[in-house]
């Protein structure tokens, strides 16, 4: 049984645990036979390392590996076509602008309301009765850009726009369709969208999104949009780069957030981050490899609010435990929702019975108020 450590990636890092477990899912998919991950210890920390049955030691070649998971994402992608791409981007400004004017109607209408004494409901179905034939308008403007979105995406799930403030019958819809098209042996689409969030509240609300929702438009910067990207600028080399070599961070933006190092504010580091060349660097490939990782975090509604599994809703914070057994991908899961990891305190015995030998955890923090606001990872600490 060959076994290939992922030598750049170490437990204590949340970034290089999800790229770790995306990996693990992408190879699980790919590859025929049963693939297992494990950790061990390393002088770096602890290394995750893939399994499979099969003794040719060929299976070891960092290069396949990486070709592999390129082959199996599509990247790098072939470029969409102009053409196609300009009719997409005319149907977002053309919903983005109306929009717009649908603000600026409303917060009108808002104010003629209370000149003429209105308050409470009665405002509001003043305000409602006005907009409707432009809200009907931009909800139709919306679809038709949507539909138009999912003819140039690389992958389903990102045809939700650009990012995850979608409403519930859009995730729905979406979902419904990769329901049909996936087996419980192809499921990663489906996967995904379980992890983007859940409905918390009423039909016509949006989405609460998952808690790994760090990129919400801070930097002209957007969660699916940033995939999307991602997925054209990974490389076979950049991916054998992020699992098996030192991370050097020579690539600019398109970063999840999910690395602390992330947090760059002015009192955390020697020079002005807003200064020129000390612009945000980050390992294209690993955030990337990190978001197929959310597969295994699924959201899931708790009363009127919606959870993601390995938070703690209260604290925040995220936790996760490192097993040192070679276990399938459907183990992980099991393992990455056990209910011993959000006691408090953890309940370390039934984990070490597990299989489980050392946990992290690692707050989601925010910095700035809305709606210039950022959110990282705090460096992770031993739970």
């Amino acid at each position: 049984m060959p076994e290939i450590p992922l030598s750049a990636l170490t437990g204590n890092n949340p970034l290089a645990f999800l790229a770790a477990l995306g990996t693990f899912r992408i190879l699980s998919d790919a590859i025929s036979k049963p693939v297992r991950m494990g950790w061990h210890p390393a002088a770096t920390g602890w290394v995750p390392s893939i399994s499979w049955d099969d003794d040719d030691p060929g299976w070891c070649d960092p290069w396949l590996i990486a070709g592999i998971i390129a082959c199996q994402l599509g990247a790098p992608a072939r470029p969409t076509p102009e053409q196609r791409l300009r009719a997409v981007v005319a149907m977002e400004d053309t919903y983005k602008s109306e929009k717009k004017a649908l603000a600026a109607l409303e917060k009108s209408l808002k104010e003629e309301g209370k000149t003429i004494g209105l308050k409470g409901a009665d405002l509001s179905d003043f305000v409602s009765a006005g907009t409707l034939d432009m809200r009907n308008a931009v909800s139709r403007l919306r679809a038709s850009w949507l539909a138009g979105l999912q003819q140039v995406v690389l992958s389903p799930e990102l045809g939700l726009g650009k990012t995850l403030a979608v409403t519930i019958g859009e995730l729905r819809d979406v979902a419904n369709r990769i329901s049909g098209e996936c087996s419980q042996t192809d499921r990663l689409v489906a996967d995904l969208i379980a992890a983007f969030g859940a409905e918390g509240r009423t039909e016509d609300d949006y989405i609460q999104a998952t808690e790994f929702c760090f990129v919400t438009g801070s930097g002209q910067q957007f969660f699916l949009e940033t995939i999307q990207k991602l997925l054209h600028c990974v490389s076979v080399d950049k991916i054998k780069q992020a699992l098996f070599d030192h991370w050097t961070y020579d690539d600019l933006r398109f970063s999840m957030r999910w690395d602390p190092v992330d947090d760059r504010r002015y009192a955390l580091m020697w020079s002005d981050p807003t200064s020129p060349g000390n612009e945000t660097r980050t390992t294209w490939a690993a955030n990337l490899l990190a978001y197929y990782g959310l597969s295994f975090f699924p959201c899931f509604t708790h009363g009127r609010s919606v959870n993601t599994t390995g938070f703690n809703p209260s604290s925040r914070t995220f936790t996760w435990p490192i097993w040192t057994s070679a276990i399938s991908v459907d183990v992980a899961r099991s393992l990455l929702a056990n209910q011993y990891l959000g006691n408090r305190p953890i309940d370390r015995e039934h984990l070490r019975l597990m299989g489980v030998s050392d946990i992290y955890k690692a707050t989601r923090i925010q910095v700035g108020t809305p709606p210039l606001v950022k959110f990282n990872f705090s460096q992770a600490q031993q739970a």
